[in-house]
């Protein structure tokens, strides 16, 4: 009787499905790539955190993974399957959870030239669950690819490679790295136009490298997070959608009241109180013009500055918190660690009472030592040199 019951459990555990949060598992398609004679190609990327990492021998923790990935017509026939199996290893429990790193693996088919649908399929094998994507639709048919090839600009010279197959998005990721964008080299893409609700650029292809694809800078074009399109000037009846995705953007952004308090830390109150009054899609573009004014780089749109500023916020929130103060982010401890990052030593100590006390020391430039008390004994460190 319980051996049936830990079946019928096990089988409901593996029948359950789930949606895939979509910066843990990042998946783009290359239409009719000229490098191979396959005409499919589906890349994928599943990040760590995803994953449920078991420990085996000695600090070796593993994840065992199964992508399924099934294309049908528009009939619903099955047209290709693959199954791909991956055993992933981490040398320490904190790469187990890490939001950025990332198995990367590719699928690749010949199919009829017509209109197809993918369905994929996750299997983490170490937890018994089963994970799905939505349907994607896609045509071979088109004269014209309706994904844009976004490609690091140091892989240039991978393009007619195996190896750029893992290393392409269809969306433009946010991050401070260098990218260009491929499409089909024709008179048409000579010049494009992106636009979105409150942004248009006109942008020339880049000559020499290819007369395959045509070739883009993105590198100033000044492209924040969210939804674009792109025109052409030769028929702009076309328009290629993308988006601009902050992959591992840092937690704390997704709370943007709570990221305005924080700026406390680096900002005069007036500012915060400026930002405080305004609502919508206004308030966060004056969030991060805001911002802006202490950037780095100027040129480009993402700001390392604000990004460390916030990842830091992530880890103090999470191992700085208290009885007394939820938001570690918010506590003595926290507002150090986001400043000044992660000291070069900390000695803890305890008084005969129970008291707790951390000593930070900093070398370098900062060359300070900060000293916390845990004056009340409910886990919240006091500064007090």
């Amino acid at each position: 009787m319980i051996n049936r019951l830990l079946l019928f459990l096990i089988v409901l555990t593996v029948t359950a499905k789930a949606e895939i949060h979509p910066d843990k598992f990042i998946k783009s398609i290359w239409l009719n790539p000229p490098q191979v004679k396959e005409n499919f190609v589906l890349a994928f990327k599943i990040r760590n955190d995803m994953l449920v990492f078991n420990k085996v021998l000695g600090d070796t923790f593993k994840a065992a993974v199964q992508i399924q990935l099934e294309v049908y017509n528009k009939k619903e026939f099955l047209v290709s399957r693959q199954i791909l199996e991956a055993n992933i290893s981490c040398s320490d429990y904190e790469q187990t959870i890490a939001r950025n790193l990332f198995y990367s693996n590719k699928f690749m088919m010949s199919l009829p030239k017509e209109k197809l649908v993918a369905k994929l399929t996750i299997y983490d094998l170490n937890r018994l669950a089963e994970e799905t994507l939505p349907p994607i639709e896609f045509s071979l048919t088109d004269d014209f690819t309706n994904y844009p090839i976004f490609i690091l600009e140091s892989d240039i010279k991978r393009i007619f490679t195996d190896s750029i197959f893992t290393q392409f998005t269809n969306d433009l990721p946010f991050s401070s790295n260098r990218y260009v964008m491929l499409l089909p080299f024709n008179d048409k893409t000579k010049k494009i136009t992106i636009s979105s609700k409150l942004f248009t650029k006109k942008i020339e292809r880049i000559n020499g490298y290819s007369d395959q694809f045509s070739i883009f800078d993105m590198n100033h074009s000044e492209l924040f997070e969210g939804e674009y399109q792109i025109t052409f000037e030769a028929d702009d009846k076309t328009k290629v959608p993308f988006k601009v995705i902050w992959y591992s953007k840092p937690e704390y952004l997704n709370n943007l009241t709570n990221s305005i308090r924080l700026m406390r830390y680096a900002f005069e109150e007036n500012v915060i109180n400026s930002l405080s009054s305004l609502f919508g899609e206004e308030n966060y573009l004056q969030f991060l013009m805001t911002w802006k004014r202490i950037d780095p780089t100027p040129g480009t749109a993402f700001n390392e500055l604000m990004n460390e500023f916030y990842v830091r916020a992530d880890y103090a929130r999470d191992n700085f918190r208290s009885i007394t103060v939820q938001d570690g982010a918010l506590s003595d401890r926290g507002k150090v660690y986001i400043l000044y990052g992660t000291p070069k030593s900390i000695q803890r100590t305890f008084s005969q009472n129970g008291k707790a006390t951390e000593i930070w020391n900093y070398e370098g430039s900062i060359n300070h030592q900060f000293i916390f008390v845990d004056e009340q004994k409910n886990g919240n460190l006091i500064l007090k040199k």
